[in-house]
């Protein structure tokens, strides 16, 4: 059995190829749609059902995130969603589609980025420690 060490360092490379896959995902799919669905085996009509499950993926990560008690992971969650309200407003402006829902989200994904990385700044690790622990306690009650 390997150590802790050559599999940490194994789960890190894996990390790093998938983050190569994704980009190259996102390049294909930016490059040329079509191409893009078809390289990954989807199906125009099947889309709303592949968001969906994107969509429980998502919460799955964020109950992680909050599980865990982590504030910068919750931060970065965040502004990661303000990233894709303000691109998906930016792809329905360009298609003359309705942009306000997604540009809320995106604010609303950034100012909860902001108060996030305020309330990290503004206490130490112990605090958010112990203040995760009675949230999640709280949530057993």
């Amino acid at each position: 059995m390997p150590d802790g060490e050559t599999l940490t360092v194994l789960a890190l490379g894996m990390g790093w190829v998938a983050l190569l896959l994704v980009a190259g995902l996102a390049l294909a799919f930016a490059h040329d749609p079509d191409a893009g669905l078809w390289t990954r085996a989807h199906r125009h009509d099947q889309l709303p059902r592949v968001m969906a499950s994107r969509y429980v993926a998502l919460g799955l990560l964020l109950a992680g995130i909050l599980l865990a008690g982590s504030l910068p992971l919750l931060a970065l969650f965040f502004a990661v969603g303000a990233y894709l309200g303000l691109t998906d407003a930016l792809i329905y402006r360009r298609a003359g589609g309705t942009v306000w829902p997604h540009a809320a989200a995106a604010g609303a994904g950034a100012l909860a980025a902001l108060l996030t990385l305020a309330a990290l700044l503004l206490t130490d690790a112990g605090a958010v420690g112990a203040a995760a622990g009675a949230a999640t306690g709280a949530l057993g009650d």
